[in-house]
Order: C-alpha cells, then structure tokens, then sequence
C-alpha cells in the first residue's frame, strides 16, 4: 500500500519512515514562502541547506529542490559512507561540498538531519554553534536527549519536527491527556 503525505500536497511518500512528506515540513518554515515573483525566487533559492544522511529522505529534499517546491540549494552533504554522498551528488547533479558535519554546519544556512537517531545530538549542537535552524528526521534522537530542545531554544536556534514521524508526537501528546505515563518505542532502518 503506497504511502501518501498528510501535509498539505497529498503526494506520494518517496520514503516510508515518515507521515509527512519533507516538502511540507519544510515549507512549514516562514522564511521559505514560495512568491509568483521569479526574481525573488531566485533570491530565495539561495538558502544554503546540508544534508546529514543521504539515502532516501535526501533524495525526496533533492527532488523537492529540483522540482521548485523548496526554495533552496543543498551545498553540503555528509553521509557515515561518503560513496552515497557522492552518488546523491552526481545523481542531482549538485555543486555541494562532501565532508565532515563539522564542515557542513559551518557552510550552510539550514541542516535537514535523515541519518539516524545517533546522529542527532552532534547534528544539533553543531546547528547551534553555528546558529543555523534544523530539520529533525530521526525524531527517535531527540527523545534519547529532549535537554537539546532546552539548549536550542535558548539560543535562538529552531528544532524543526515533523508530528507525523513518530506515531505522530501529536498522537503521543493526546495520549498523555488521557492519562498515558510511559512509552517504549521500537523502531528499525
């Protein structure tokens, strides 16, 4: 049964590890607004993001940015096998820099974190070093480490979430209304 978004486009999900498609969640950032004017587009398009992970979530954000629905370019990749940086870069035929996440964090204005859980802690504190916003796909990560939410925020930095990542946080947080007191969560890549 494919999977479809339940954000605002409805589309089918180029990966199966999340609810809402990374066009939606990131469009949900005011400072990226799609205009009819081409001319301010194209400045637009100049929000430099990296990409921490490149398999199938990095894809559905490069054929995103391809397609003009996120008004950016990926200038940095970095991936634990720098082979599928490379191959990520030459299939979108991407002018981004292969490196550390150190070198990412410095070279861009937005992080989209698709690796992994493990990841997540260094992809933030890198992202608040370097002042820059990030996109949390393995949302797993920051539950291991919910003090990151508190560091972030004091220093001005958004931790984008997508709700429907985790049985939905949405369905988590009514769940802990009606009295829920713990959750154990199972998840595999």
């Amino acid at each position: 049964m494919p999977l479809t978004c339940r954000g605002q486009c409805r589309r089918r999900l180029a990966a199966a590890t999340a609810t809402a498609c990374v066009r939606c969640v990131f469009l949900c950032n005011p400072n990226t607004k799609l205009s009819s004017n081409p001319v301010l587009d194209a400045y637009m398009a100049k929000m430099r993001i990296g990409l921490i992970g490149c398999g199938n979530i990095a894809s559905d954000v490069c054929l995103a940015i391809r397609d003009r629905d996120i008004p950016a370019e990926v200038v940095a990749l970095t991936d634990i096998v720098a082979s599928q940086a490379e191959t990520l870069r030459r299939e979108y035929k991407l002018n981004a820099s292969i490196g550390t996440l150190e070198d990412l964090a410095g070279a861009v204005d937005f992080i989209v974190e698709c690796a992994s859980p493990a990841v997540v802690p260094e992809a933030v504190t890198l992202a608040i070093r370097h002042h820059v916003d990030c996109l949390v796909m393995s949302v797993g990560g920051l539950l291991e480490h919910p003090e990151l939410f508190d560091v972030a925020r004091r220093n001005n930095i958004t931790l984008w979430v997508p709700s429907g990542a985790v049985c939905g946080v949405d369905g988590i947080r009514a769940a802990m209304q009606a009295g829920l007191d713990e959750v154990t969560l199972t998840t595999s890549k």
